[in-house]
């Protein structure tokens, strides 16, 4: 069972990085209510609203960057993998 229960945190981990940045989920959700929707639709919210908010849209997309990576590493970390960012185990 301590095998299981560390592959599957490894997967729930690793799906949630790929949900952060999924845009057609954030197009659906976000249409519906722009507090579910994921920080993608939110940048494109920003970009479209008012002129010098690049700045924040860059910043948000380096936030979701360090938090993909750091949840990447958490995940090789607890799960004891190499390489599997780039698809190598």
């Amino acid at each position: 069972m301590p095998l299981i229960s560390l592959n599957v945190f490894g997967g729930a981990m690793l799906s949630f990085v790929y949900s952060m940045s999924e845009t057609s989920v954030g197009i659906t959700l976000g249409s519906i209510n722009m507090a579910q929707a994921p920080i993608t639709a939110f940048m494109k919210e920003v970009l479209m609203s008012a002129a010098g908010s690049i700045n924040i849209a860059a910043a948000l997309g380096v936030l979701l960057i360090v938090v993909q990576i750091t949840a990447i590493v958490v995940v090789n970390v607890i799960t004891k993998q190499r390489y599997s960012f780039i698809g190598l185990t």
